[in-house]
């Protein structure tokens, strides 16, 4: 802080001048918009609104055409003022672009790096700074050459190490460009650095923020969907596979939460589609669904957990994606189980009790102390009844097969929650779909299907897809009917999930 030492006698005569007191007035209005100023910025007097424009004018570089005949009054009482001529009655009352400091980020700023040391690296080449764990300290950071918009630094605090492009857990917002590194510190935001080459040997890093960043609390980093490499979760059908086998782990909890079996049953490995024998059935009571609702929504996390790239989403973003999952799982499993051993005179659901579909039958539909049977046959059974006509018969039409439904019940919890996620996430997730379609084209191929057939089963799976989704509206409407006029106490998690916002 400098301190000013004034002459008390030549100060007193001075504010007590006539000339000071009309100079003092002078430069309280902003010499640009009328408003109270507080003080010079950019060597002129003017309000903080019309700094903080000036400073953003500059820095950016915008150019602004006035869309009348360059006259516009400027006012700071007026509600849309002509940026054109706001900007430019800045620069008559004296605001100087030089007097703008360039935008600097949260730990450099704009400055460029001097390295000592040669990089040994193509400058086409993508690189990745990564902190090993220990906060990276620059150390002897001095202006060099005595250029301020340089910086030398000791290299040895830095580690470089040169970028994989494959499966990669970096969280950074996008893939890097061609001769740039993405250094990630202590600090909770990602600096972008262009390296140039320079003379005598020497490295110029000059460091700047992403254009394109999204705010969220975690960056998705999309590493093996890079177009140069094709790593082997590409190359077969080993997503299919990886679908199958956690469809496999599904149905093996469901058997041990839900299934009255010997324990060497329970334990016992087996090829079966799904969880459940015509023994294992018992009918359906309202209160115990309730009961199972908890462990029927903690399977279906289960499930999604075992997404690959499912840690690294922010929490808008998991919760997007559970909640699809909860919605579409609790159709498609039950349909499916339906289709297996139910059909067409059960309805199973996920947990192995079941719903009489005849009409001579009301098992599962009687009265319990909970809920009438009527609230029951209103509310339930015309969905029942259109998931059995728009899911349930397609399937038996085109003879769906176990490989088909683990990928409908991807694509359905993908497609549904992809224009509901960032930027990164939503390539991630398109590219996870093209590669189901792919792989689900090899699993056809295999077969011995030709092309006709391929193209007509994967039509029909896209085409189901769109029927799961309406009926997925329709389940979601009849619950917040239930809840707003309280026909029966639903699970408090399942009203958190069915409550479809990001």
């Amino acid at each position: 802080m400098m301190e000013v030492i004034v002459d008390q006698s030549v100060s007193d005569q001075a504010f007590n001048s006539p000339d000071w007191s009309q100079n003092n007035e002078y430069e309280r209005k902003c010499h640009v918009c009328s408003a109270p100023s507080n003080g010079y910025h950019f060597n002129a007097p003017s309000c903080s609104a019309c700094a903080a424009f000036f400073r953003r004018t500059v820095t950016l570089n915008r150019q602004f055409e006035c869309s009348h005949d360059n006259n516009c009054r400027i006012n700071y009482a007026m509600r849309v003022i002509c940026r054109a001529c706001r900007y430019r009655k800045c620069i008559q009352a004296g605001m100087d672009r030089r007097a703008v400091q360039p935008r600097r980020d949260s730990i450099m700023g704009r400055r460029k790096i001097k390295y000592n040391t040669v990089v040994k690296q193509s400058p086409a080449s993508s690189w990745q700074c990564v902190d090993s764990g220990n906060q990276t300290q620059y150390s002897n950071v001095t202006p060099a050459n005595g250029d301020k918009n340089y910086v030398f630094v000791e290299p040895s605090n830095v580690e470089v190490t040169p970028f994989v492009t494959g499966r990669s857990d970096s969280l950074s917002s996008s893939s890097s460009t061609a001769g740039s590194v993405i250094f990630e510190g202590s600090q909770s935001t990602t600096s972008y650095i262009i390296v140039e080459q320079g003379t005598n040997n020497n490295c110029y890093l000059q460091t700047s923020s992403p254009t394109t960043y999204d705010c969220h609390p975690k960056q998705f980093s999309p590493g093996r969907y890079n177009s140069n490499v094709s790593p082997p979760y590409w190359q077969s059908e080993s997503i299919l596979q990886n679908l199958i086998a956690e469809e496999c782990k599904t149905n093996e909890r469901r058997k041990i939460l839900y299934c009255d079996r010997y324990l060497d049953d329970l334990l016992s490995e087996s090829d079966s589609e799904i969880p459940y024998t015509l023994d294992d059935l018992r009918p359906l009571k309202f209160m115990e669904i309730k009961n199972d609702i908890r462990s029927m929504i903690l399977v279906m996390f289960e499930w999604l957990r075992s997404w690959s790239y499912f840690h690294q989403l922010n929490t808008a973003e998991k919760k997007t994606l559970f909640r699809r999952c909860v919605l579409y799982h609790a159709i498609l499993d039950p349909a499916y189980c339906t289709l297996k051993i139910g059909y067409p005179e059960r309805f199973i659901m996920s947990n192995g009790m079941f719903l009489s579909m005849t009409e001579d039958s009301n098992i599962g539909w009687e009265d319990e102390k909970e809920i009438s049977s009527e609230i029951k046959a209103m509310i339930y059974k015309p969905l029942v009844k259109r998931v059995v006509a728009e899911i349930i018969n397609p399937m038996k039409e085109m003879d769906l097969k176990y490989e088909e439904f683990c990928a409908l019940k991807t694509l359905v919890s993908w497609k549904s929650a992809v224009r509901h996620m960032s930027s990164p996430v939503k390539d991630v997730l398109n590219s996870e779909i093209n590669a189901l379609f792919a792989s689900l084209n090899q699993f056809y191929v295999k077969q011995g299907f030709d092309d006709n057939v391929i193209a007509e089963r994967i039509g029909c799976l896209v085409l189901l897809m769109s029927n799961i989704f309406s009926v997925g509206m329709e389940c979601l409407e009849n619950h917040h009917k239930m809840e707003f006029f309280d026909l029966w106490q639903l699970d408090s998690l399942l009203i958190k999930l069915l409550k479809m916002q990001k």
